[in-house]
């Protein structure tokens, strides 16, 4: 990468960190107002018991599974945001792809959902394990996924899959319909390509009016790939 791209490239990369904590710190947020809420109707009613009426038992079994799914949510998300924070830890490492893409695609899925898209996946059932920058990856797929969002949709979905090549892997990001080439469009596909290109691999996007998806080649390991 040019010296001259490294401050715009850490610069993104900041942006993206705060983007994705503070989607994750917001769902958080909503888990633990959550329970409050139930808590606090089942500290309503206790207290009925307390007065003399008879207590709905089934109630309080009802709140008290609703708060236990709240709970195992919140875990779901905390240990989302200590692996995506821990994906920036190295510049490189080996990891399983398909397990990162689930990542992102878990971590995207609130700012996916604000725009009206769904995030459907395909995967593989063998491992595929690249040697590879994690974070950088994720901020590849998530800039891909902007792209497609910044595209004029219909059918407001969004498909991911991988599958092994020769000496590498290739990750899929296509949207259901072809995507218009306004200026978000094509400024998001070219900076996807930058950071494709950063990662010692490369990125196809579909022609004009093509339904072809977002196609991004990455070597298996980041130094065979780096030139």
């Amino acid at each position: 990468m040019s010296r001259d791209l490294e401050p715009l490239l850490s610069e993104a990369r900041l942006a993206f960190f705060g983007k994705i904590t503070a989607s994750l710190s917001h769902e958080l947020n909503n888990v633990l107002s959550y329970i409050n809420e139930l808590s606090g109707l089942t500290g309503d009613l206790l207290a009925a018991g307390a007065q003399g009426r008879p207590v709905n038992t089934e109630k309080l079994q009802r709140l008290a599974e609703r708060i236990g799914g709240q709970v195992h949510r919140g875990e779901v998300l905390i240990k989302r945001l200590n692996r995506f924070s821990h994906s920036a830890d190295v510049p490189r490492k080996t990891f399983d792809l398909g397990k990162l893409l689930e990542d992102i695609m878990g971590l995207a899925q609130r700012p996916a959902t604000m725009k009206g898209f769904e995030l459907t996946a395909s995967f593989p059932d063998e491992s595929i394990n690249i040697h590879s920058d994690p974070f950088g990856l994720q901020h590849l797929v998530f800039t891909c996924f902007e792209a497609i969002w910044e595209s004029p949709a219909v059918r407001k979905t969004v498909s991911v899959s991988c599958r092994r090549e020769e000496k590498g892997a290739s990750v899929l990001v296509g949207a259901a319909e072809p995507l218009a080439r306004n200026d978000g469009v094509i400024s998001r596909l070219r900076f996807a390509a930058r950071l494709a290109g950063d990662l010692g691999g490369r990125m196809t996007e579909p022609a004009e009016q093509s339904p072809d998806p977002i196609t991004i080649w990455l070597p298996s390991s980041t130094e065979d790939g780096e030139r």
